[in-house]
């Protein structure tokens, strides 16, 4: 048999099921659920959707505080309370459920963007996280009466205490760490295209050029890293400095401090042009796979809209994220004619130039965070528009014994059906991609893969009708495996718009061709690359564990095979283990199967006592196999299909919660502090009752009881075991 294909990993289709999922998953929207990814998600929906645009991380902030992101008992525990994340009370959410004065406007266009009649819901849907963010967004603006929420932190604490929490201390809300963006691991061609018209004046033109280096001040400037280039417009545009002229943030913002003020007319369009042509280009040091941000600054209409609407998007179409900064607001249209769609998230308009501290953080954050997006490119043929497939390339280095995590890529006007494959060398890759928001993850998102070393990821994107963009998302962690010892990681995307080619299987017999069969694949020379052994030749993903981690992630989603996991041991040994049959295995919980939830702590099952076995007869439902023990809280009971019920006990100072489906710590024995808010504050060791002990919190928020060395004793002031001559406690 000879075989011929394009692309052999499409035609590994044919023999096993992979890590691509289309249908997603949406958590926003499904009762009791928590955690940060949760509530980022929540957040970027109502952000993005225009809905709450200018809250400058409040509602982020407010989660936190009010509930630990859900994750603080009180959120979900209490079954005739339903705040749920936000804690918004029965009368707050009756007096904004109507809509009132401004908010009915609001209320149309939650119902018009995220298909949610807010005034047909009741307080119990707030248990649903989007529902619950939804009514702190509607209850914030009602009681501070503007959609604008200050960026002060202080400002935003006073808020808090006034409208949800009356009495506290504002210390709560304001000793919150400010939320981290890391773009260090991000490239980033950033550009300002700045007005030096007759107008602004000098000493506004001043103002402007401090904005400018305070921007530029918490990105991490180098050749590798964030570069910098500044356009200057009036009647004539001038190019003050590319991106390969300065790689230090000394020398670019001495660079911006010197430029000159001239004066003239407001040549807006000619500014973005001269961006597009020799700046936003390789031989100006722009990067092809650099997210690419320009910060349009401006105090007035320019010499033509209609010119200054042409550049603007031909200078989008480049790549480029475009941010429109208006002093005043009179010329609001013109610059939303600038910005890159949304403009609710685009555009910022500020009274005066003494205000661009306000905006400044914002700013940061939406640069550090835009899109890398993916280039369209068209094939003309004939002077018509080809059918041809197209593809496009992008690739990202994954840092070694590192996780990379970023920019979001953007592929725009996503019309037509579109195939992304991933592959990567040395590394493991986890995409989410969607149509909905502009930052998927693992709590919303509506298509996602994992791609392996050897291994890729394909996903079939359906056409969306009304061409928006595609967002994904990526979380690329570095393999250590043997053969990567001394190669750097990296994965490739490749997109193809169209149909896709697909692969073309050939056999032939005495030189004829005919259609293959199973049996062609089974004794064919190329049987290892169509159909790879699920059980061998897996890259390990496990890692030794340190002698200076208190946990490490034991399990991991086989690459091609739903219904089998890796399970590693602390010397980073991996095992391929088959999930029960029907099962496939979920890595949100680390588990075969929803039902799947508990595992056995040394100890084997026991048999129920017949007087009790009833209970898995009565209590039996579809999906549900776990139940509480009737008379012993530190255990609980399986069923079987059989209805058989089967005894197993908790780990020691655990007890059985029947609403997790999991033991969890006794709270007679002690109450887990160790929560997001005390994450936050630097909060990681407790001490216990007996002073030999002491409560240490994982990054997951998980506490584990540990035993000082002899001799000493916990200090909870100095967070250590210390001689018992030292200072306990």
């Amino acid at each position: 048999m000879m075989s011929q294909f394009y692309v052999y990993y499409v035609v590994a289709l044919l023999c096993f099921k992979t890590g691509t999922v289309a249908g997603g998953d949406d958590l926003t929207r499904k009762d009791n659920q928590k955690g940060v990814d949760v509530v980022e998600a929540v957040v970027d929906l109502i952000r993005s959707n225009c809905i709450f645009p200018s809250d400058h991380e409040f509602l982020r902030r407010l989660a936190l505080v009010q509930s630990d992101y859900g994750e603080d008992q009180k959120a979900y525990s209490n079954p005739k309370y339903h705040g749920g994340i936000w804690q918004i009370d029965q009368d707050k959410y009756n007096i904004i459920r109507s809509c009132p004065g401004k908010m009915s406007a609001i209320c149309d266009q939650i119902n018009s963007n995220l298909s949610i009649d807010w005034r047909h819901t009741d307080w119990e849907d707030l248990r649903k996280p989007l529902y619950s963010g939804l009514a702190a967004a509607l209850y914030t603006m009602y009681g501070y009466q503007s959609d604008v929420i200050p960026s002060n932190i202080y400002t935003q604490a006073s808020i808090w205490q006034v409208l949800f929490a009356p009495g506290q201390n504002t210390s709560v809300f304001t000793s919150i760490k400010p939320f981290v963006y890391n773009c260090d691991s991000m490239k980033l061609d950033l550009a300002f295209i700045i007005d030096d018209s007759g107008s602004i004046g000098f000493q506004n033109f001043i103002k402007v050029l401090n904005f400018m280096t305070n921007v530029t001040e918490d990105f991490p400037i180098g050749a590798d890293n964030t570069r910098v280039g500044v356009v200057v417009f009036t009647g004539l545009p001038d190019l003050a400095f590319d991106f390969k002229t300065y790689f230090t943030k000394a020398e670019i913002q001495s660079a911006i401090m010197n430029i000159a003020y001239i004066g003239g007319g407001t040549g807006t369009a000619d500014g973005l042009d001269l961006a597009r042509t020799r700046l936003f280009n390789e031989s100006a040091g722009s990067r092809m796979d650099a997210t690419k941000v320009a910060l349009l600054i401006t105090d007035g209409y320019s010499n033509s809209h209609t010119n200054t609407k042409m550049a603007a998007g031909k200078l989008r179409d480049l790549g480029v994220t475009i941010f429109a900064i208006g002093v005043g607001d009179s010329f609001i249209e013109e610059l939303n004619d600038v910005a890159t769609p949304p403009v609710c998230t685009h555009v910022y308009s500020i009274n005066n130039f003494d205000d661009f501290h306000t905006i400044l953080n914002a700013i940061q954050k939406d640069a550090c965070t835009a899109p890398l997006i993916v280039k369209q490119i068209e094939q003309v043929v004939n002077g018509t528009n080809s059918s041809i497939p197209v593809e496009v390339k992008t690739k990202v280095d994954i840092p070694k014994n590192n996780t990379n995590t970023g920019p979001v890529m953007a592929y725009p006007k996503t019309c037509n059906q579109t195939t992304i494959i991933t592959e990567t060398l040395c590394g493991m890759v986890e995409l989410f991609a969607s149509f909905e928001t502009s930052h998927p993850g693992k709590a919303f998102y509506e298509y996602s893969g994992v791609a392996i070393d050897g291994l890729p990821s394909i996903m079939k994107i359906t056409g969306d009708s009304q061409c928006r963009p595609l967002y994904v998302s990526y979380q690329a962690t570095s393999l250590l495996i043997e053969k990567c010892q001394n190669l750097t990681g990296h994965f490739t995307t490749t997109s193809v718009s169209g149909e896709h080619p697909g692969s073309e299987i050939v056999c032939r017999r005495n030189g004829k061709e005919r259609n293959c069969t199973i049996a062609d694949f089974q004794l064919s020379n190329y049987k290892e690359s169509l159909c790879p052994d699920p059980w061998g030749n897996i890259p390990n993903p496990c890692t030794p564990k340190s002698a200076s981690q208190t946990s490490a992630k034991l399990f991991h989603p086989h690459p091609v095979d739903v219904t089998k996991f890796i399970k590693c041991d602390d010397l980073g040994e991996m095992y391929v283990t088959q999930c029960p049959p029907g099962k496939e295995y979920d890595d949100e919980v680390a588990e075969c199967g929803k039902e799947d939830v508990i595992k056995v702590d040394g100890k084997d099952k026991q048999n129920l006592p017949d007087s009790l076995n009833h209970l898995c007869i009565d209590e039996l439902r579809p999906g549900t196999h776990f139940y509480a023990h009737p008379t012993n809280k530190h255990q609980y009971l399986e069923c079987d299909l059989s209805g058989h019920a089967w005894v197993f006990d908790c780990p020691a100072n655990h007890i059985w919660q029947q609403d997790g489906l999991s033991c969890i710590v006794d709270p007679l024995y002690t109450t887990n502090p160790c929560t997001s808010l005390a994450h936050t504050l630097g909060q990681n060791y407790f001490p216990l009752p007996d002073p030999k002990k002491y409560i240490s919190c994982d990054i997951h928020n998980n506490m584990s009881i540990n035993e000082c060395p002899s001799n000493t004793n916990f200090s909870d002031v100095l967070h250590k075991c210390v001689e018992d001559a030292g200072i306990i406690g």
